[in-house]
């Protein structure tokens, strides 16, 4: 019996057909991973979007605090009926905004979405030192009277543990920014490994097996090559000398495609960095490694903040490293603006109190354990309350950065200044006595004195100061360190006083 003819498929035919499918299919995910990748993009910018606006209602409740405290403390000290209605005004005001931007606080429940985060506690702890604000400041809206002794004091207690909660609050808000751009850069590293996966992929499997490499075929690679949107480099393990370059990697190097063909990576990466991957490269058992964070360089010598990200394939019959160039540059400076304003007094560049009594507790700890002398210094600027009263508060405000400029240029680097208060300043002297804490004030003195005469202010300019060395052999707590700083800074503002008299 005759057997039927089988039709016979031709496997050339087949290979072209299942390459064309897997090309396809590797063209249709990527392009599902770049418009996750944009959704994630506009998630990110709306994250950041709210978390901004939330610093910025948490400094206005800061300044508002402050501001409100100050206020106070001028009404019970105005001599004259206008600048008692002045002053009254200013808390008025401040009052009206520190509630206005309170209750937008409360109200907004993007701080008790925090996942392992304490805002929404801190917020509502804040809430009775706010409480105690608005009633004892409310007594002066309401009767125009003066605050008794224990009122003040209960309203400055109030104020300062509000401030701490705020800065708390600041806080968290910078470290939770800090983490959720670090995940956003996982998140980019991620999509561009998948993409060279996927582009490694197409190519072993698509392209190998056809025993040829056409320029039609190159050209279609280079074009997904081209697609990502992290910058990706392709070097010689060997050399570093670059064989291939995506769009992006021309765009962040500053370089055309023929220039590039041309150069060696490493006349754009640190020596360290390129040991690193030299090292990675000689591993036979491992064949990816990301999370290298180095400062690159372009080709006009301009500093980039990358991460980088290395994975081992075959390019052209042999193994070559495939180096993906992430700009976190922009993430970087966000993250130094934010911890500058955590840690920073504005006015001043000193570091605000809560960060300075931290390092100062560091040094002071480091004393006790005998690893070196440290003195510390409580300076408080001299006048400053007569020229915000007689020439005004812009006035006052360009005395105190004055005086901190010339402190702040004056100490060493590894000494601590810290705004105290509002016209107190305190110095951590570390690996310093009080001998040579004595000459340091006294060359800050002496450019004192030089500005002074040059300035030719209508009003005295000075600062009182007092020196306490911590003593191994008398131990005291930090805050009584500070306090016998205090008290010696004060008796010589009570003699400068006593001898003008």
């Amino acid at each position: 019996m005759k057997q039927p003819i089988k039709p016979q498929i031709d496997q050339n035919a087949f290979d072209v057909i299942s390459r064309k499918k897997i090309f396809k299919f590797s063209l249709a995910v990527i392009g599902l991973v770049l418009f996750l990748n944009v959704l994630l993009m506009i998630h990110s910018v709306e994250e950041q979007e709210k978390i901004g606006h939330l610093i910025t209602a948490i400094n206005n409740q800061r300044m508002l605090s402050q501001r409100i405290i100050k206020s106070v403390l001028g009404f019970e000290q105005a001599e004259s009926l206008s600048q008692k209605e002045l002053y009254y005004k200013e808390i008025e005001f401040s009052l009206r905004q520190l509630s206005t931007t309170q209750e937008q606080l409360v109200a907004n429940d993007f701080l008790f979405q925090f996942e392992d985060t304490s805002s929404g506690k801190l917020l509502d702890s804040a809430m009775p030192y706010y409480g105690e604000i608005l009633r004892i400041t409310g007594k002066i809206i309401d009767e125009k009277a003066l605050l008794l002794f224990d009122e003040r004091n209960k309203l400055s207690l109030n104020g300062d543990y509000y401030l701490r909660f705020m800065d708390e609050l600041l806080a968290q808000l910078s470290h939770y920014l800090k983490h959720f751009n670090q995940n956003m850069v996982r998140y980019e590293i991620g999509t561009a490994i998948l993409i060279v996966i996927l582009i490694v992929s197409e190519y072993f499997f698509v392209y190998i097996p056809a025993d040829r490499r056409t320029e039609e075929s190159i050209s279609e690679t280079k074009n997904l090559f081209d697609i990502a949107p992290t910058a990706i480099v392709i070097v010689d393990p060997k050399d570093f000398t670059i064989q291939e370059i995506n769009d992006a990697g021309e765009a962040l190097l500053q370089l055309n495609y023929d220039e590039a063909l041309r150069m060696n990576l490493q006349d754009f990466i640190p020596e360290e960095t390129k040991n690193q991957i030299q090292h990675f490269s000689e591993k036979e058992h491992e064949h990816i490694i990301k999370g290298i964070e180095a400062n690159i360089r372009d080709l006009k010598r301009n500093e980039i903040v990358c991460l980088i990200s290395v994975g081992k394939f075959n390019f052209g019959g042999k193994e070559h490293l495939l180096i993906g160039l992430a700009d976190i540059t922009a993430q970087k400076q966000s993250e130094e603006v934010f911890e500058k304003l955590a840690t920073i007094d504005e006015m001043t560049g000193l570091y605000n109190r809560r960060t300075g009594l931290v390092m100062l507790g560091k040094e002071f700890e480091k004393a006790k354990r005998h690893i070196y002398d440290v003195t510390v210094c409580f300076i408080d600027m001299d006048g400053l309350k007569h020229v915000n009263d007689t020439f005004g508060h812009s006035e006052g405000d360009w005395y105190i950065r004055s005086i901190t400029t010339i402190i702040r240029e004056g100490i060493r680097q590894g000494d601590i200044g810290m705004r105290f208060g509002g016209d107190e300043i305190v110095l951590g002297l570390t690996n310093c006595d009080e001998v040579e804490a004595e000459h340091i004030m006294n060359r800050i003195q002496t450019v004192l004195d030089l500005i002074i005469e040059k300035e030719n202010k209508p009003y005295e300019m000075g600062i009182s100061y007092g020196l306490s060395e911590y003593k191994k052999d008398v131990p005291v707590s930090l805050e009584a360190f500070i306090n016998y700083a205090d008290e010696r800074m004060y008796a010589v503002k009570t003699l400068k006083k006593t001898t003008r008299r």
